[in-house]
């Protein structure tokens, strides 16, 4: 598959997660929600992983848990503590500039600097994403500034574990590096889950088991793999930019799903950022 087909399906599968989520989150506390995804997606892929006979060093299975705490636990953990505090416009607008932060750490921690080609392919990805956000940001309540301190929290473990994994990460078996990832961003949430929230709050709903099998299937396992390929073959401005898509694409599964209000903006926000995805995937 080249390059742009695979940033597109990437899109549209990660676009999907928040929209799929908001179905089983009506019947389970946000982190359990989460514990329960990455246990399951994490215990799955490390069954394929040993059908196939992988194996790795310990060494290798520590760093491959550090980095899902951060990149899995911390990211996902604080964003969606976040939208308990603050709209969720608001929660996308700071996860939206991730790409921009990326290239700047990666630039900064890897010495990995942009081309002028992905220089523009980021500010046309962040014309689109403030096309999208900016209206919404203006006229939602202003929030708690604990909502605001748990997202930047998420946007800066999002851009690190981004960095970290194309530096550490991207010599390790894929479905491996994502079955231990995901199982150490499960088992870092259980305790502050297990402290926070009552687990019997937990409804085992038609909807929670259908956004459940969704998001592990389709997003933990499909989605997750899709993109640790996009960092190891490609620059990290060019993986960084298809996380540009979330915000609209998030937009548009929200009015197809649960009826959102999708406006004309939104859809001319998603133009800039095609148009992104086509600059850096140029050959």
């Amino acid at each position: 598959m080249g390059a742009l087909p695979l940033a597109i399906l990437a899109s549209l599968i990660w676009g999907s997660a928040f929209a799929a989520a908001k179905f089983g989150l009506a019947d389970c506390p946000p982190l359990l929600f989460l514990v329960t995804r990455f246990l399951v997606a994490g215990a799955i892929m490390l069954g394929w992983a040993a059908l196939r006979g992988i194996r790795t060093s310990q060494r290798e299975l520590a760093m491959l848990a550090g980095l899902g705490v951060i990149n899995f636990a911390t990211y996902l953990g604080l964003t969606n503590l976040a939208l308990a505090h603050v709209p969720s416009a608001i929660v996308a607008a700071v996860i939206g500039v991730n790409p921009v932060c990326t290239v700047a750490a990666g630039a900064v921690l890897l010495g990995e600097t942009p081309t002028p080609r992905a220089r523009v392919a980021l500010a046309l990805g962040l014309a689109g994403v403030a096309v999208v956000t900016l209206p919404r940001v203006l006229d939602a309540p202003p929030g708690a500034a604990g909502g605001y301190a748990m997202a930047l929290g998420g946007l800066a473990a999002l851009s690190l574990g981004t960095v970290l994994f194309r530096r550490f990460g991207t010599r390790a078996e894929p479905v491996l590096a994502n079955a231990v990832q995901s199982l150490g961003a499960g088992l870092a949430l259980i305790p502050a889950s297990a402290l926070s929230e009552r687990w019997g709050d937990l409804a085992l709903s038609p909807a929670f088991l259908a956004s459940q099998a969704w998001l592990i299937g389709i997003v933990s396992i499909v989605g997750y793999m899709l993109w640790f390929r996009m960092l190891r073959s490609g620059s990290l401005a060019a993986a960084a930019v298809v996380q540009f898509t979330l915000p609209p694409l998030g937009l548009a599964y929200g009015a197809l799903l649960h009826g959102e209000t999708l406006t004309v903006t939104d859809i001319a926000g998603l133009a800039p950022i095609l148009c992104a995805l086509v600059v850096i995937n140029r050959r």
